[in-house]
């Protein structure tokens, strides 16, 4: 069994205290990482796991076993990076997270330019709209919107994001076009499920449009609003990328022009720049470049 991958099984599970989170990420069984775990015991002739059925915990030897496979893992990931750098070609996978509209609107199709550039890179993106932690989640670069608040971190503003009202003609046929945000009080609006503690946009009483129990419907999904609006539903508040198309064939009718709230900045976040491995690099030159008002992206989205 490659023990240098038994040690990076190993280290997982201490870390996150799972081995289903510890299969998850390297794409194996339970099963497996339990044995990539009784590979190393049998090897250093101990236990290193306390294992139960609740939790498992560190010995004695293990907890020395942990901080010395963390520090060759670290040495292995820096000679690695050190060859690449000096055959000066990218290669292995990055991870990026970005909001879900984002990622899938924007990013995703520009991605793929990126890697008939780099054949030897791999791309794995994840999309949320939830919190990410830049200095200890497993991700190269993280793409956010809105205000930043940790400065841990280097952060690059790439874009705006522009925002809209619409909904479709039979809706508003039937239910008449709100002139005001305290109309919406008498309408059917479709809640982004992000906004349901708070709002970037509004305050706490403009919002509860967009909240249960007068929104009947709720998603974390831009696209699944989309839909819903197009199956006459209601109201969505959403970024333009997503709903340029509908509003252009006249699927959706943009309302409430005057009450938009102004664009929001979409970042990129990364470390710094001793942390970054070549590929890293590169992808944050890239889009940045991608950005520029010559890069063939617009600033505002």
């Amino acid at each position: 069994m490659d023990r240098l991958l038994s040690m990076e099984v190993f280290v997982e599970v201490v870390k996150t205290g799972s081995f289903v989170r510890a299969s998850e990420k390297f794409h194996i069984s339970s099963a497996m990482v339990g044995k990539h775990i009784r590979s190393l015991e049998h090897h250093v002739g101990t236990t290193l796991l306390n294992r139960t059925t609740r939790k498992q915990s560190l010995t004695e030897v293990g907890r020395t076993y942990f901080t010395e496979c963390e520090r060759l893992l670290h040495e292995h990931q820096f000679l690695d990076q050190r060859i690449s750098a000096i055959k000066n070609t990218a290669s292995g996978v990055l991870r990026i997270n970005a909001p879900i509209t984002f990622g899938a609107e924007i990013l995703s199709p520009m991605i793929g330019k990126f890697l008939d550039q780099h054949p030897h890179v791999s791309i794995d993106l994840s999309l949320t709209n939830e919190k990410v932690d830049v200095m200890h989640d497993d991700y190269d670069v993280i793409l956010r919107t809105g205000r930043l608040e940790n400065a841990a971190y280097i952060a690059r503003q790439l874009c705006n994001i522009e925002m809209v009202f619409c909904a479709s003609p039979t809706y508003l046929e039937k239910h008449g076009t709100p002139e005001s945000i305290e109309a919406l009080q008498h309408h059917q609006c479709l809640a982004f499920k992000h906004w349901r503690k708070h709002s970037p946009f509004y305050s706490p009483d403009e919002l509860k449009p967009f909240a249960f129990p007068q929104a009947r419907f709720q998603s974390n999904c831009g696209s699944a609003l989309l839909n819903a609006a197009l199956a006459d539903l209601g109201i969505i508040l959403q970024p333009k990328m997503l709903v340029k198309d509908p509003l252009a064939d006249g699927s959706l009718v943009e309302i409430l022009s005057a009450f938009v709230p102004p664009p929001r900045p979409i970042s990129l976040l990364y470390r710094s720049r001793a942390d970054q491995t070549l590929k890293t690099q590169l992808l944050i030159n890239y889009l940045i470049d991608q950005f520029r008002p010559s890069g063939g992206y617009p600033c505002i989205v």
